[in-house]
């Protein structure tokens, strides 16, 4: 009888092992995929960063363009102004 019960506690051991085996290899392999994505999470963020950044300086060129239109814009307007006042005259 004890026979049976120490091949049973064994059989169960084995199971258990078996079981604890594979939960150490998922284990494992969702550290593993946890670090992919904890570095695609770092790659994305200073992607991010550079975009933001390249943003900013298109904000910017864009605004000196908006103000050099406005400038020349005057200048046009002025120098048409001119040529109404002074219809033969080159200006």
């Amino acid at each position: 009888m004890i026979n049976i019960y120490a091949c049973l506690n064994f059989s169960k051991i084995v199971e258990l092992e078996e079981e604890l085996r594979v939960v150490g290899n998922n284990l494992k392999s969702l550290e593993v995929s946890e670090e992919k994505a904890l570095q695609r999470e770092d790659s994305y963020e200073e992607h991010i960063r550079q975009l933001s950044q390249r943003l900013k300086e298109a904000e910017t060129r864009a605004e000196f363009a908006e103000r050099s239109v406005q400038k020349l814009q005057k200048e046009v307007d002025r120098l048409e102004g001119e040529q109404k006042l002074f219809p033969g005259s080159v200006v």
